[in-house]
């Protein structure tokens, strides 16, 4: 049996299109940008609104933090992809219940 996280989709990828060149994000890190959009986690968001966009590492603490996880060592980019892999399943389960939203007419 395979390790998922062994696989090919924890590194980033160059790619070059014509004169352009771009960057493929890792399947972790789009699982852990597709589960904090879905507006499910206000009380991490208000603590993610302390810091600016541009401090993933500190960000990724703040949401290691808020899902009990621990951070020891260094990471580099795939073990980074894997970390956040890892946040985005937490926070799946940590989901807050969206209050009822009531429709006036």
């Amino acid at each position: 049996m395979t390790n998922p996280l062994d696989h090919d989709d924890h590194k980033f990828k160059i790619v070059n299109v014509g004169k352009f060149q771009g960057v493929m994000f890792p399947e972790g890190v789009i699982a852990l940008n597709k589960e904090l959009a879905t507006g499910l986690h206000n009380a991490l968001a208000t603590k993610l609104a302390n810091h600016p966009v541009g401090e993933v590492e500190v960000r990724l603490a703040e949401i290691a933090a808020h899902c009990s996880v621990v951070l020891d060592g260094v990471y580099g980019p795939e073990q980074i992809s894997e970390l956040c892999a890892i946040l985005a399943g937490r926070l799946e389960l940590l989901r807050e219940v969206a209050p009822p939203q009531t429709i006036l007419q």
